[in-house]
């Protein structure tokens, strides 16, 4: 056995200890996992000539004591005390942790287009976790998805193979106001019709159309300026631009 094979399997097995509870905190080599990490997250950013596989394999199985341990505390610095309103200045600890969540969460969804077989089926599980958990609590404590909910054309739900099952979708939706500031009540999937294929774009247009009004407001309501609105003429000219054209435009 080499050096290489002998060295991953040692970090394997104190990853695996350790994740298993298996093996104290003094028993870890922080040392050595703070370096691995150093090594793993540098090649990202300076990838270094004759670095294989191997060798980043073997880094990552240490790195990973040091993501986890680092996820955790976060983690258990958010208060467990329920919000009762929207907090201007949120917990930034918290804000941080779900920064990281947001980041998986796309990237799990990349692996999942790109047709990686285990993200897809991870997609799966995480999608009917994430989609029951808002049911439950949609319904017990609605309140904070209003904001989002009000300004939505969807939200996440359970389905059944049985078109009976609703899994309280309606009552869901009127705890939280779904589509009460768009068209969302007029929206129908009419599967006869070629309306049925553009639902999804014609939502995503409607919710990005949204987005850009509420920001173009806040440029004016944080300052507690009246929000003024730029006329169909000062718009024109954009109209024609392609998108590469429209970022490359300047102040004049």
């Amino acid at each position: 056995m080499n050096k290489k094979s002998s060295r991953q399997k040692s970090a394997k097995s104190k990853a695996d200890n350790s994740a298993q509870g298996k093996s104290s905190s003094s028993s870890i080599d922080l040392k050595s996992c703070f370096e691995s990490f150093r090594l793993f997250a540098g090649e990202y950013f300076h990838p270094r000539a004759g670095v294989t596989e191997d060798d980043l394999s073997g880094f990552a199985i240490m790195a990973d004591i040091v993501v986890q341990a680092y996820l955790l505390k976060l983690k258990s610095q958010v208060p467990r005390t329920k919000e009762h309103g929207f907090r201007i200045v949120p917990n930034h600890l918290e804000k941080m942790l779900l920064s990281y969540v947001r980041m998986m969460n796309e990237m799990l969804c990349e692996l999942a287009r790109a047709g990686r077989w285990n993200a897809s089926t991870e997609l799966w599980e995480q999608a009917l976790l994430l989609s029951q958990t808002f049911g439950e609590l949609a319904l017990k404590n609605p309140a904070p998805f209003r904001s989002r909910a009000r300004k939505s054309l969807y939200m996440p739900s359970l389905r059944a193979r049985n078109v009976k099952f609703t899994a309280d979708a309606a009552a869901i939706a009127d705890q939280i106001e779904l589509s009460a500031e768009t068209m969302g009540d007029r929206l129908t999937d009419n599967r006869k019709r070629i309306g049925a294929l553009c639902a999804g774009l014609v939502a995503e247009c409607v919710d990005e159309i949204l987005r850009a009004r509420h920001l173009w407001a806040g440029f004016f309501t944080q300052r507690n300026h009246e929000v003024v609105w730029p006329s169909s003429q000062q718009i024109a000219p954009y109209l024609i631009l392609s998108f590469d054209e429209l970022l490359s435009v300047k102040e004049g």
